[in-house]
């Protein structure tokens, strides 16, 4: 089963067993429906254990949630400092969008198709860039800006098309 990365728990929230999370997802309202069932997983012991969502409340980059079976606020100190993901086939895309984990692999190429390299990650340093290893090893970036710099993403060709300007490589 492969997991999508949506939430890190910062710290319990209230005596009712809610945790307060930094949000990773662009869609939080549809991966925190009540009755979804979310993976809480312990990155140092590689532990994962899952929860029914109960209830969720969205504030700009962070949310409220409560789960079931976490009641108290010792109970929710439990969750401290875990990260929140979800099943990947229950958490489909909108048309258009791709997730960043996929663009990894893929070639990256020019206007007229010429291989410049390979995405290797994205990383957001206050814009997002997509970053691109060539051939021989050196490394660049591609700023995240559609229309502008990715012409086109196709995650099932594995290939993302970006426009060159002078300097970029």
């Amino acid at each position: 089963m492969e997991y999508i990365r949506i939430g890190h728990v910062m710290k319990p929230f209230g005596l009712d067993g809610t945790v307060k999370v930094f949000s990773m997802t662009d869609f939080p309202k549809q991966r925190l429906k009540v009755g979804n069932v979310l993976s809480f997983l312990n990155e140092k012991t590689g532990e994962r254990k899952e929860y029914v969502v109960q209830h969720a409340r969205i504030q700009k980059t962070e949310y409220y949630l409560k789960v079931e079976g976490i009641n108290t606020p010792e109970d929710a100190d439990q969750l401290r400092n875990l990260f929140i993901e979800i099943n990947k086939d229950n958490a489909p895309l909108p048309k258009g969008f791709v997730r960043f984990e996929d663009m990894k692999g893929c070639a990256v190429v020019d206007e007229e198709d010429k291989p410049l390299g390979t995405v290797i990650d994205v990383k957001d340093t206050g814009t997002l860039n997509i970053v691109c290893e060539k051939e021989d090893g050196s490394i660049f970036y591609v700023p995240y800006v559609k229309k502008v710099f990715v012409l086109d993403v196709n995650i099932e060709t594995k290939i993302v098309k970006i426009h060159v300007i002078p300097g970029l490589l």
